[in-house]
């Protein structure tokens, strides 16, 4: 998988950057390589620019590779497709790629354009976040349940009351020795 992803990497960039033929990956990119360049200066700021690829920016899949099927043309296509992929400074101030990044991103850009183009990838990832839900287990509703007095009060502990807490490994006599103090302080 590593060397496929490899391959379709350096294809997208030779493209892209290289003026470079690929008669087996461009279809899957969505655009011409001129469009393309436009789709990306779009996306310039602070300083961006083609001659700074790579040391200032980089090209990021919006939805990671690692979600598609890549077995399947449809999902190769939308994997590859320009809409999935933004310029990213390499300074990290570009923001993460995760799902729900992703699907923000996809609902904004439908929101301020109406392209149809983004429900796909909103379908997709909530399609990802639904089948990777785990529900808690039931005996952490218990334990949350039984403890929700403490659970509730742990964070507006002091400092002094948090030590405590350490200690003695109990809440609860914290809010008794707190209650104590308050009553007859």
């Amino acid at each position: 998988m590593q060397n496929e992803k490899r391959k379709w990497q350096m294809a997208f960039r030779r493209f892209v950057l290289e003026n470079a033929p690929s008669e087996q990956y461009a279809a899957y990119f969505g655009l011409c390589r001129t469009d393309l360049r436009n789709w990306f200066e779009a996306q310039f700021s602070n300083g961006l620019s083609w001659e700074n690829f790579g040391k200032a920016w980089q090209f990021e899949h919006i939805i990671p590779v690692t979600w598609f099927d890549t077995t399947s043309e449809e999902e190769l296509k939308a994997c590859w497709n320009y809409l999935n992929i933004r310029v990213s400074p390499t300074d990290g101030l570009g923001g993460s790629s995760d799902l729900l990044f992703a699907k923000k991103y996809f609902e904004e850009v439908y929101e301020k354009t109406a392209f149809r183009g983004c429900i796909y990838y909103i379908k997709k990832v909530e399609s990802i976040i639904n089948e990777q839900f785990v529900s808690p287990p039931s005996n952490l509703f218990d334990f949350i349940q039984t403890n929700q007095l403490a659970l509730d009060a742990i964070p507006s502990f002091s400092h002094q009351e948090y030590q405590q807490y350490l200690e003695t490994e109990s809440a609860k006599s914290v809010l008794t020795e707190r209650e104590i103090l308050k009553k007859f302080g």
